[in-house]
């Protein structure tokens, strides 16, 4: 990603699914009598390549240190 391309935006448009995600977890709890429900939530990854990084990826080293991937 290069300069501009508001990647640490990117966390926001997740939005309506993670409501969407909540209003079914809330659904199965109260599990109403008589009431079939469906979600649909549209997802996908769309990383440039497998082993691409994003802001607030967390990194373990091979000595067990963590760090949190800020910036790109």
């Amino acid at each position: 990603a290069g300069a501009g391309s508001m990647i640490e935006m990117m966390k926001f448009d997740m939005g309506g699914s993670g409501a969407t995600l909540g209003a079914a977890k809330a659904v199965a709890a109260l599990r109403p009598a008589g009431v079939e429900v469906h979600f649909i939530v549209a997802s996908c990854e769309n990383m440039v390549a497998g082993k691409g990084l994003r802001p607030g990826d967390i990194l373990t080293a091979s000595n067990g240190t963590q760090t949190n991937k800020l910036t790109i």
